[in-house]
């Protein structure tokens, strides 16, 4: 993960202004994390992000994902997931709907 997000991020360089580190990675059933294969990494979503921040500090580094304003409970697993990334400085600075 980290070689293909520094790879990537190199190979653009300081063009865009932030980056979709993480899509989708919230489960829009009764689970937290969404099954991917990256979930099978531990506290993937927090490397992703510091991967990144280390790769370009510069730009910024969103979380994106859908269905919020009509599903509460998927909300609420964003609002967590956002805030204990903030919470362990892993290095997001925005939010995508």
């Amino acid at each position: 993960m980290h070689t293909y997000i520094a790879s990537t991020v190199k190979a653009i360089g300081d063009y865009p202004i932030a980056w979709d580190v993480v899509n989708e990675a919230i489960d829009d059933g009764s689970g937290y994390i969404r099954e991917s294969p990256w979930s099978k990494v531990p506290d993937f979503v927090c490397k992703a992000f510091k991967a990144a921040r280390s790769a370009n500090p510069y730009v910024g580094r969103f979380y994106n994902d859908y269905g919020f304003t009509y599903d509460a409970k998927k909300s609420a697993k964003i609002l967590k997931l956002v805030k204990d990334l903030q919470d362990r400085d892993c290095g997001i600075t925005g939010v995508g709907f």
